[in-house]
């Protein structure tokens, strides 16, 4: 028995057709996807202590999560998962006082990298950030 040319080619077809669909099924390749915010060193060094809320957004942008039951901590929030699936997430809180900046903590630190601290840390770095401190000197 022989098969029919038509017959091979409606295989073929929908060996194909099955193949190109598959494809859009994330099954071979996964697009990498960012959410949130996504800061920069560059940007988080600039901050300085008694800065207002608006100058705050101005330079890292609006926060991702604002509470309503704390009106005074910004939150910023990152998620990054890569084409491997690795998840890669970050968080950034920023802190006011009658409407002044005074105090960060999350995983980035003004002057350094972006590494996770603790709140000791994060008080120990932004020491500088009382504004009852000198900076000039």
């Amino acid at each position: 028995m022989r098969k029919s040319p038509r017959l091979t080619r409606l295989v073929i077809s929908l060996l194909v057709l099955l193949s190109m669909g598959l494809s859009g099924c994330g099954l071979f390749y996964h697009q990498p996807v960012q959410q949130g915010n996504v800061l920069e060193q560059e940007d988080i060094d600039l901050l300085e202590p008694g800065m207002s809320k608006r100058q705050v957004a101005l330079i890292i942008g609006t926060p991702a999560i604002v509470s309503p039951f704390h009106h005074d901590r910004w939150e910023y929030v990152s998620r990054f998962k890569n084409s491997d699936l690795e998840v890669d997430r970050k968080n950034f809180t920023v802190f006011f006082e009658n409407g002044a900046l005074t105090r960060l903590e999350g995983d980035y630190t003004p002057g350094g990298t972006n590494t996770e601290n603790t709140r000791e840390q994060s008080e120990e770095a932004i020491a500088p950030m009382s504004p009852d401190s000198d900076r000039d000197g």
